[in-house]
């Protein structure tokens, strides 16, 4: 119940609805481990009701899944929170396994990025953890099918190895030949095949979605026309492959023939003929463009947002956010300096609380001259500090 009163006199706002409504997956704990409420989110995403398990222990309520006897999680979050409750400070988990158990009992498989963070009474001692967690299952998942695919043009590096080992030891070399050109031909990665000085004998129709060059404008070419630039990356690799070494998942570009760079991964390997003797090379490709793009967005979208938050952090102005409906969600050092409260102390509040009662209302009005448009406020007024 106290939790739907505002400390502004006059100002109704029942934060037990906020808290619910929030987004973010969140959980209270006491001291004891056990579940004082959970929001509407963190219900969703852990199959679960906030009356159910309310009051319930938290192991209780999320145990190991039994089916997994690698299963660590219990024991990884319960030295976290324990940690929380020694420092009094907010522990940040590395990405757990944590499966979560439906309403039948089985168990789905999930991965999680916890945060478990104290709030403190006034004598210093952790009253409540707020156990935070974002689900990152699908980055798993991603990732997971990434190791997938490179399993998979292992696979199919082995299925060449076996197919040449068989026209080494099939007297009907032009059958085997046929064999081989069809199932090569077929494939979804481009496979290319050169002679050991780098000539083009072999272009699948993978390769050419890839790079845009037919079969017939490009074999018989110099695979140096595939590279963005002149040096030594053709020279070194075919020294390999003629010592009998196999190469797999070399990262590297290649030039289409509208000129644009492509990211591949190649996996080379040896072809030999009857009698052992490397005579040529066999070139699968993965074209991880976007894939790469989309890690380097990512990264710099992280960086950003790191970047920006040190600014605002560690500026000499206080600077402080609000939400639409006037509560408190950003609080730099320079705003705990002048006015006194912690972060801790006033996040959450309505931004009024600062205003003295003859300016009650002021920021609001100033707020909704942004509304329309407009890029900027500035007018001088008085706050009130902590100490009044």
């Amino acid at each position: 119940q106290a939790a739907k009163v505002s400390p502004v006199a006059g100002v109704g706002i029942d934060y037990c609805v906020i808290f619910d409504a929030v987004p973010g997956l969140y959980l209270l704990l006491d001291r004891d481990l056990n579940i004082i409420t959970a929001n509407s989110a963190y219900c969703r995403a852990t199959l679960t009701q906030a009356d159910v398990i309310r009051g319930r222990k938290l192991f209780e309520v999320f145990p190991d899944n039994p089916g997994d006897p690698a299963a660590d999680c219990v024991r990884n979050l319960r030295a976290s929170l324990t940690r929380v409750l020694a420092m009094k400070k907010p522990d940040a988990m590395p990405i757990q396994k944590y499966d979560i158990r439906g309403a039948d009992g089985t168990f789905e498989e999930r991965h999680w990025s916890p945060l478990n963070t104290p709030v403190l009474r006034p004598d210093g001692e952790v009253a409540f953890i707020i156990h935070r967690v974002t689900d990152v299952s699908h980055v798993v998942r991603l990732q997971k099918e990434g190791v997938a695919n490179a399993e998979l043009v292992r696979g199919q590096i082995k299925a060449i190895d076996e197919l040449r080992r068989a026209l080494e030891e099939n007297a009907r070399l032009a059958t085997s030949q046929r064999y081989l050109a069809g199932i090569v031909e077929s494939s979804h990665d481009p496979i290319i095949a050169l002679t050991m000085q780098g000539i083009i004998t072999g272009w699948n129709r993978a390769a050419e979605k890839l790079f845009g060059y037919t079969a017939a404008e490009i074999m018989g070419r110099d695979v140096a026309l595939l590279l963005p630039a002149q040096g030594d990356e053709k020279k070194g690799l075919l020294a390999r492959i003629a010592k009998g070494e196999s190469i797999g998942h070399y990262q590297t570009q290649r030039r289409a023939k509208d000129g644009t760079l492509r990211d591949v991964s190649l996996s080379l390997s040896p072809i030999r003929d009857t009698s052992g003797a490397v005579i040529g090379v066999s070139k699968i490709m993965e074209d991880i463009t976007q894939k790469l793009l989309s890690e380097h967005k990512l990264r710099r979208l992280e960086a950003d947002r790191s970047y920006l938050a040190d600014i605002v952090e560690s500026s000499n102005d206080a600077i402080v956010a609000r939400s639409l409906d006037g509560l408190v969600v950003s609080w730099n050092r320079a705003a705990a300096r002048m006015f006194g409260y912690a972060p801790s102390q006033i996040i959450g509040l309505p931004a009024d609380i600062l205003a003295p009662p003859d300016r009650k209302g002021e920021s609001e009005r100033m707020f909704k001259r942004l509304k329309p448009g407009d890029t900027s406020v500035h007018f001088e007024t008085v706050r009130v500090h902590k100490d009044g």
